[in-house]
């Protein structure tokens, strides 16, 4: 449902998601809280903390989020809630900007 809409790159620790997102800028971020290595919120934290990032983050998780933690990300999921196509759905509307679509048609 995603194909030649958005380009998908996975990182499966934080290791791996922190050293994608030092040599890639991304337009989307979907963060999972439970992570091999430690938590997606730590995650969070820093690129809050980075003056320069801008991209949207989504937690896709399997428990839902305290409202202090929503307050700080553009959505989030939890995994036996959401369906396959209102996590595409949301991805889709985070990632591609809306004026991006009008300016196409």
């Amino acid at each position: 449902a995603m194909q030649g809409k958005i380009n998908l790159t996975a990182a499966t620790t934080l290791r791996d998601a922190r050293n994608q997102l030092s040599n890639h800028r991304f337009d989307l971020l979907i963060v999972d809280v439970t992570l091999p290595d430690g938590s997606g919120l730590e995650l969070i934290e820093e690129l809050r903390a980075e003056p320069g990032f801008k991209a949207p983050v989504m937690i896709l998780s399997a428990n839902d989020m305290p409202s202090a933690v929503r307050a700080h990300v553009a959505a989030t999921m939890v995994k036996a809630r959401a369906s396959e196509n209102k996590i595409i759905n949301e991805v889709l509307r985070l990632a591609i900007p809306q004026d991006a679509g009008m300016a196409a048609s």
